[in-house]
């Protein structure tokens, strides 16, 4: 009985600390790297799915009309707080309200 005891309570502290591990993890990097405010790496630009990441971090939802200028900004139309509303990320990640294209 003593060589029992302690399997079990190592089946115990296995079973405690999975229950410990986050459950809702992005498996996205882009989502990540969003939540933690991480900038891309210099001279690099966002691609697509890193723009909409950032935006979401950051409370807009229903992107739509996003598109990229020639210096690597992404301008879209999405909505904050109930509000349609300009959005602009630039190219370090940074998301902004700002005026139309």
């Amino acid at each position: 009985m003593r060589i029992t005891l302690p399997y079990g309570m190592a089946a115990l502290f296995l079973a405690s600390s999975a229950l410990a591990a986050p459950a809702n993890t992005p498996a996205d990097s882009s989502v990540r790297a969003a939540q933690n405010n991480v900038a891309p790496a210099p001279g690099a630009t966002l691609s697509e799915a890193d723009a909409k990441a950032r935006m979401a971090a950051q409370g807009f939802g229903s992107v739509s009309e996003l598109s990229q200028d020639e210096k690597g900004l992404w301008h879209a139309r999405a909505i904050k707080n109930g509000r349609r509303l300009n959005v602009i990320v630039d190219a370090e990640g940074k998301v902004q309200i700002g005026a139309g294209k």
